[in-house]
């Protein structure tokens, strides 16, 4: 018949069906040819099957200009999958061809809405295209990072805000809300220890449910809270709440007993337990909690144990502690007499620490203690302890401090003991205000700088036994390595203080508080490359010297001394 199209024959299309010849037909730019491949899909299609034919079905009205017929096709698609984001994409395309931009930007939301995060790997596109066409509707002076910066960038940034800025950044429209709500990593760090105002329990659980209930680290504050700190009820909340915490650290001024023993039971996997900044705890309410906790924890920090009248040493619960790693036990006493630690049975309860600091407690009268069965022991603080002899060490320990034990010499050992008492691994050793003479602590560090491995050596207010016109040198060997050095507070003239800063060409940070150098000895320890100096107490020194040093970018701490400060090197140990 005249005037009538001809139908275009496809002859290789024998046995294929009816999707793949619309496809076929599509790709060669049959359009009509493709409609009517497309049509037949959509009449015997189902479920995904029907889907995909309305979609492409679709997709060629759009070619054909028919729009109205594109978008009923595509909410045709909604209303069979509406928990899938191709509808809401093919839907919000056709709306912006039709030039109708406002109602594509409410089916695009509309659509956010509805697919879940996770349950469909289209909703990224989706959230994408909104974000471009929301930038577009509604230009800003200032750039939206959402609308700009890949997922992936923008997750890394937002890791690094803290919880007040997290939730600032909530309020700043719902595609922000949306995000950060879809993003449970983000929020499975809690940190109160910012907020200013009341944290309620209702903002509290908002916060978990956010982590999808996966906060699995806590820094919290225990300020009145009326500013914003938490009580036994919150605590309890979040052990409760928080299966999967392992990690929790409490600070502020105040005192945390009762409510941490009754919330320690629902913390099964906490590992870390971390107590700090003036944070008390009762010595009962601390033995308590390391017995509820044993399973798991690996490091505990006390750093102001609350000790009343205490006159007999102190019990640890038994059995040992095997997975605890590191250890810091802090005493804060109340009363003129500190508290008795053993540190033999520490050293049973806690065999296989690698960091230990024990300070403020009393271990006199107790000889020579053998910390040689801590094999792993790494780092070692025993500050204000009362010991009266160097203990022994485990070789491969590389920090020790050991200093305020002012009755602290170093014991004479038969040659075998000796011979196990050398510490290469040495990187640091301090033992400011002790008796330790000059060459008792050469026969401790000799070994770690031989080794080069000494960047700190603190032994300031120790005692100095120097025959006159001997070289005080001769104690200590020069090394390269040394970073830091501390002087302070010790019986030497400026020559004798200069001749030991010689041995270390590399020392940065020096400590000759309270000493008699004078500002010549300041120039020279300038030109020698120092960058931090302690001069406090130096009367010798004059304005023009510590301006000098200031001059090039030396941090010097100096103060002039008074009679209520003035003190003598044996005044330490009055």
């Amino acid at each position: 018949m005249t005037g009538m199209k001809e139908k275009v024959a496809y002859p290789q299309e024998e046995g294929m069906g009816a999707l793949d010849r619309g496809r076929r037909r599509y790709a060669l730019k049959d359009f009509p040819g493709a409609m009517e491949a497309f049509t037949e899909a959509v009449r015997i299609s189902s479920g995904h099957m029907l889907m995909t034919a309305l979609d492409h079905r679709a997709a060629t009205y759009e070619k054909l200009d028919q729009l109205r017929n594109a978008v009923r096709d595509s909410r045709k698609m909604i209303e069979l999958m509406p928990s899938k984001a191709k509808g809401y994409l093919r839907c919000g395309k056709v709306l912006q061809l039709m030039k109708n931009q406002d109602l594509a930007l409410k089916m695009y939301e509309r659509g956010l809405e509805k697919v879940k995060i996770g349950a469909d790997d289209e909703r990224m596109k989706l959230q994408e295209v909104f974000s471009r066409l929301q930038s577009k509707q509604a230009p800003q002076k200032l750039l939206d990072p959402l609308t700009k910066l890949p997922v992936e960038l923008l997750g890394m940034i937002l890791q690094e805000l803290d919880m007040s800025d997290l939730v600032k950044c909530l309020c700043l429209s719902k595609s922000w809300q949306r995000v950060l709500e879809s993003s449970n990593k983000l929020w499975t760090y809690l940190d109160t220890t910012t907020a200013k105002r009341l944290i309620s329990q209702e903002s509290l659980r908002a916060y978990f449910k956010r982590s999808a209930y996966t906060v699995d680290r806590a820094r919290i504050s225990v300020r009145p809270e009326n500013k914003g700190g938490f009580d036994q009820k919150k605590l309890m909340f979040l052990t409760k709440t928080c299966k999967q915490l392992r990690e929790l650290s409490v600070e502020g001024h105040g005192i945390l007993g009762d409510s941490l023993i009754k919330a320690a039971p629902y913390a099964k996997n906490l590992q870390s337990i971390k107590l700090i900044r003036n944070c008390k705890i009762p010595l009962g309410s601390a033995v308590a909690f390391l017995e509820s906790n044993r399973a798991a924890l690996k490091e505990v920090v006390f750093t102001a144990v609350q000790i009343g009248h205490h006159p007999s040493p102190i019990v640890w619960p038994c059995p040992s502690f095997e997975l605890v790693k590191t250890l810091h036990l802090q005493a804060y006493v109340e009363s003129s007499q500190k508290p008795i630690m053993r540190l033999d049975e520490i050293v049973v309860s806690f065999p296989n620490v690698e960091s230990v600091a024990l300070v403020g407690w009393e271990a006199a009268n107790q000889g020579l203690v053998d910390l040689t069965p801590w094999q792993y022991l790494r780092t070692l603080d025993l500050r204000d302890m009362g010991l009266t002899l160097l203990p022994l060490f485990p070789a491969e320990i590389e920090s020790i401090t050991i200093s305020k034990n002012k009755r602290m010499v170093r014991p004479q050992l038969d040659p075998e003991a000796e011979s196990h008492q050398k510490f290469s691994m040495l990187t640091t050793f301090d033992c400011e205000e002790t008796e330790m003479t000059h060459a008792a602590v050469a026969s401790v560090i000799t070994p770690a700088i031989d080794a080069r491995n000494l960047k700190i050596l603190r032994m300031g207010t120790i005692a100095v036994e120097r025959a006159p016109g001997s070289d005080i040198t001769e104690h200590y060997p020069p090394s390269e390595t040394l970073e830091e050095l501390g002087l302070g507070n010790l019986d030497l003239d400026e020559a004798s203080a200069l001749m030991i800063i010689r041995q270390y060409p590399n020392v940065t940070k020096i400590d000759l508080s309270w000493s008699k150098i004078t500002g010549v000895a300041v120039r020279q320890l300038v030109e020698r490359g120092v960058k931090i100096l302690n001069v406090c107490g130096c009367s010798k020194i004059s304005p023009d010297a510590i301006q000098f040093a200031r001059s090039k970018c030396v941090v010097v701490d100096w103060q002039l001394p008074t009679m209520a400060r003035s003190r003598g090197f044996r005044d330490a140990f009055a």
